[in-house]
């Protein structure tokens, strides 16, 4: 299984609400103690590990993508090819500003509903027949701000420890069979 999160590289985004893809796949190469390596073929940080249920083990494969979000289409047609990773055996972990902050909901081949993210992955590989798992980061109270700024806005604190505490490996685990 290949498990993309969606982030933008660099320390400037470290902790933007557009990043939480990143966020959520670093929490989980902690839990599994996965060290990050970069593949130059696939412009992405790598991380595997195994994941075990009923019957054998499970190869699960991190990618963290090292192009901007907005062409993180390459990385993942690349990675899926090199990998040789099917459709139905790919997750995708994005923000998503049209569920309340914490809100998180699986979706397959649905529409990229704006993000920008989503768009080239679906571009570059032709379809969206593939699983998504969308946090929820709200929108701005204030409707001064721009969704570009607020996307690209760090979390609060409250909202930070709360990302810290999502657990990604029971979706993981649950697109296994």
């Amino acid at each position: 299984m290949l498990v993309v999160g969606l982030g933008n590289p660099g320390e400037k985004y470290t902790t933007t609400r557009h990043n939480v893809g990143f966020m959520l796949l670093d929490q989980l190469a902690r839990k599994y103690d996965l060290a990050w390596s970069f593949n130059k073929k696939i412009n992405a940080e790598i991380a595997t590990y195994f994941s075990t249920h009923d019957v054998g083990k499970n190869k699960v494969i991190l990618l963290k993508p090292q192009t901007f979000v907005n062409e993180s289409g390459t990385a993942v047609k690349a990675a899926m090819n090199f990998f040789n990773i099917s459709m139905q055996d790919l997750l995708v972990v994005h923000d998503d500003l049209d569920f309340d902050f914490g809100t998180v909901k699986k979706v397959k081949d649905r529409s990229d509903a704006g993000h920008n993210g989503v768009k080239s992955i679906t571009k570059y590989l032709g379809s969206s027949d593939y699983g998504r798992l969308r946090f929820g980061i709200g929108r701005p109270e204030d409707s001064r701000i721009n969704s570009v700024d607020y996307v690209l806005g760090n979390f609060t604190d409250k909202e930070l420890r709360a990302v810290k505490e999502y657990d990604l490996e029971p979706i993981i685990a649950s697109n296994l069979y």
